[in-house]
């Protein structure tokens, strides 16, 4: 499982290194709901932007 993807880039990039391994994995969303600067991760508008491209994404799974 990949932890604390906090963005489709990020999301996106570690699809390349599992491409060679042909599997699939799961991934933790990590989100700023309180918007804290120094917290990383997705603002919920930010999410609900990228979610469809997240969710499109090959070889990645998510828990709902």
């Amino acid at each position: 499982m990949i932890h604390s993807v906090d963005s489709l880039a990020l999301a996106q990039t570690s699809i390349g290194s599992r491409r060679k391994m042909d599997c699939i994995r799961g991934f933790l969303l990590e989100v700023n709901v309180a918007g804290e600067g120094s917290k990383f991760g997705f603002t919920p508008e930010k999410l609900r932007e990228d979610l469809e491209n997240l969710l499109a994404l090959p070889r990645l799974s998510y828990w709902g």
